[in-house]
């Protein structure tokens, strides 16, 4: 119905007229398809969208919409189905009612819990404390597996108030020489746990080193992961610009939305925003019809409509968008851009800082051989990683302006309109599921055109008279042959035969009814 007019009520009066000499607001232009005033048109359910200009569609999915014929798109189903009068319900009002809906070890420099949460980092190791030094300073890769182990390690360096006071107490044990001791019955004054610490807080930034020792272990891993999500969402960008299905189940959408507003200002419309895929689904039918909802019914049309183009529906490329979508569907662009320039940060932390330990700390200190090596070999892998993210980037600005109508679209909002898709083309398979369901089971119950039974009904009608299941007499019947030794069968059937022989000569047989025999010989 019209939206009542400005100032006054629906069913009241009309407003006054304009007092002379003010122009009247000029009337809206007919709608096409029969929207404007000459003919009459079925009122149905109106589909909310917000419809994009024309000067949008040039390279979107809009653009080139193959065109539906009345065999596949029914006019006069939707009218019916989705009428915009809907029958009283029989009864009372119906309401809704919202739903609710320590401390001991005194000669220790640390205190006792750091000592165990060092003891506990460095015991998990199984290594003697003067070979996990040595494998810190020679980035030992037998040693520490995982970027893990060497973090846990680097969490046991004493801040700089417990360093001061280990080398107050160590100088104080080991006097005028600088050297440290190997062992805490050497040091005297030092435990084993306190030894280390402080053995490893004597090389120069050891923090840092350990950094890059850490994003050595776990780069490749980490760059294969975020390698393997770019190109997911790639993929799923190119197959979707590709699939022939999605323009045809958007000119469904399209047709079924303009018939629907159809004598409204929504009608006409050349495009829509894909917020309204969401609604299609809570769009009940107001008549008896085949669709449960206005997306079961696009379901059906479009079902149609590839039967009568077999080219698409035997097109492999719908099957792999829909499956890169579900690949893509748990990932986040904004997390796969911050993983590459954490990697990137990451590298350039170690391009600035293996240049400064040029001169080696020990014997066995080659941090900055190993970390140029790496550094040169890292580069080249993190141009290539960069180059996808960028294409990746760009693919979805393109998918994005393709499925919004928008040129400038960012990938963020690439990301979103996937998303859409990805959700309406899941609900459209689970709505066409629903259909066939209802559709076998409408067949299953319907009776034969001659008059006939059908052979579940004729069964169930057959044990009526027993009060059994219409199953029950078959499961009997393969419980009696299961149980039974090979030529016991035969003889209960001639047993069974002269005992109806006899039974038939002496009293009359109930109408209706088969004997043992008869039961046993169609067995």
């Amino acid at each position: 119905p019209p939206p009542p007019p400005p100032g006054g009520k629906a069913g009241g009066p009309p407003p006054p007229p304009p007092p002379p000499g003010v122009p009247r607001a000029p009337q809206p232009p007919p709608l096409p398809g029969g929207g404007g005033g000459g003919g009459s048109v079925a009122a149905l359910k109106p589909l909310h969208w917000t419809k994009l200009p024309p000067a949008k569609l040039k390279g979107t999915v809009f653009e080139k919409l193959p065109t539906l014929s009345s065999a596949d798109f029914d006019e006069t189903s939707l009218a019916k189905q989705f009428s915009a009068t809907v029958a009283k319900p029989m009864g009372g009002k119906s309401s809704a009612t919202p739903s609710a809906n320590t401390g001991q070890g005194n000669s220790s420099v640390l205190d006792m819990k750091r000592l165990n949460q060092i003891g506990i980092t460095v015991r998990k190791f199984r290594r003697p404390y003067g070979e996990i030094y040595e494998a810190a300073l020679s980035l030992d890769d037998n040693l520490f597996f995982a970027a893990e182990d060497v973090l846990r390690l680097r969490d046991c360096l004493p801040t700089d108030d417990e360093l001061s006071r280990l080398e107050e107490r160590a100088a104080d044990t080991a006097g005028s020489s600088s050297e440290l001791p190997t062992s805490p019955a050497a040091g005297r004054g030092l435990c084993e746990e306190e030894n280390l610490v402080l053995r490893l807080a004597r090389v120069p930034r050891m923090p840092e080193r350990l950094d890059c020792f850490a994003t050595r272990l776990n780069f490749d891993s980490r760059a294969d992961d975020v390698r393997a999500q770019v190109r997911t969402l790639t993929d799923a960008a190119e197959l979707v610009l590709q699939d022939a299905v999605i323009p045809l189940a958007m000119a469904t959408v399209l047709r079924a939305g303009n018939s629907m507003n159809a004598g409204t200002y929504r009608a006409g419309a050349v495009a829509f925003r894909l917020d309204v895929l969401s609604k299609l689904s809570a769009i009940k039918p107001s008549n008896e019809g085949a669709a449960l909802t206005l997306l079961h019914f696009v379901a059906e049309v479009l079902r149609k409509a590839l039967v009568s183009h077999p080219d698409l529906s035997r097109d492999a490329r719908h099957e792999k968008a829909l499956d890169a979508l579900s690949s893509a569907s748990g990932l986040g662009v904004a997390e796969v851009v911050a993983e590459v320039e954490s990697l990137r940060r990451s590298l350039d932390a170690i391009g600035d800082e293996y240049p400064r330990h040029r001169k080696p700390f020990g014997g066995k200190d080659c941090f900055s051989l190993r970390m140029r090596e790496f550094h040169e070999l890292a580069k080249r892998r993190m141009g290539e990683l960069s180059a996808q993210l960028g294409a990746m980037q760009a693919a979805l600005k393109k998918v994005g302006a393709h499925l919004t109508g928008e040129p400038g679209a960012t990938e963020g909002e690439g990301e979103a309109a996937l998303a859409q898709i990805h959700a309406f083309l899941v609900s459209l398979r689970k709505a066409t599921n629903d259909n066939e369901r209802q559709s076998k089971l409408a067949n299953r119950n319907k009776p034969s055109g001659n008059g006939a039974t059908t052979p579940r009904q004729a069964a169930k009608a057959a044990n009526v008279a027993t009060g059994l299941p219409a199953t029950h007499g078959a499961g009997v019947a393969r419980e009696i042959w299961s149980t039974m030794q090979r030529g016991d069968f035969e003889q209960l059937k001639r047993t069974g035969s002269g005992a109806g022989a006899a039974a038939a000569g002496g009293a009359a047989k109930v109408p209706g009814k088969p004997t043992a025999a008869q039961l046993l010989a169609e067995l």
